[in-house]
């Protein structure tokens, strides 16, 4: 999403994790953990999705996605490691247990499903409480925070989850505003 914000086109090379290619030594000599994504740029290796998108924010043109100020730096950091720590793993579990897990004909487990709920509600209610003070989860203006929320909200509304996030009306604001930008409407592809 950050290369589109940022207008600059880039070249993939396709992992196919299907096939366990994130587990080959030339994956793994990129990233030893063989997860993905990978940046590969002017001689540097950077893997984890928020140190690539500070990065590309910090050497392409464009918008800026982080704030000039230290203060604006701090909301942001705030936001996405929320975003790393209590939002995507509970995502993750419910996506994987409501949709994935009965596609291949395995039961869900309805704990893991209340408990990630439980959870997910807590985020939301404290996206809720800033979007009533700002347009955007660091200020009025769209940063590397709001970024780093949408794939998983995406995929939680494909889970048919609206009501974790909907009940909230800033946040529902928040959404159709970023569901809008050319960002999200070119990268994000269905649950598969």
């Amino acid at each position: 999403m950050v290369l589109v914000e940022k207008d600059v086109p880039v070249a993939f090379e396709n992992v196919d994790i299907s096939r366990g290619a994130h587990h080959s030594d030339a994956h793994l000599a990129r990233n030893p953990f063989g997860r993905i994504p990978v940046l590969e740029h002017r001689g540097l290796q950077v893997y984890e999705s928020q140190a690539i998108n500070r990065y590309l924010d910090g050497v392409l043109p464009g918008p800026a996605l982080m704030p000039a100020t230290p203060a604006g730096r701090a909301v942001v950091d705030q936001w996405t490691s929320i975003q790393s720590c209590d939002f995507q793993p509970h995502a993750r579990d419910l996506v994987l247990h409501k949709v994935l897990l009965p596609r291949m004909g395995a039961q869900p487990d309805m704990a893991v499903i209340g408990n990630a709920e439980e959870k997910l509600t807590a985020v939301f209610h404290a996206m809720e409480t800033q979007l009533e003070r700002s347009d955007y989860l660091a200020g009025d203006t769209v940063t590397l925070a709001d970024l780093s929320f949408v794939p998983y909200t995406d995929f939680l509304l494909q889970a048919q989850c609206e009501s974790l996030v909907f009940v909230h009306k800033n946040l529902r604001r928040w959404w159709c505003a970023m569901s809008l930008r050319e960002s999200y409407r070119n990268m994000l592809r269905p649950i598969s």
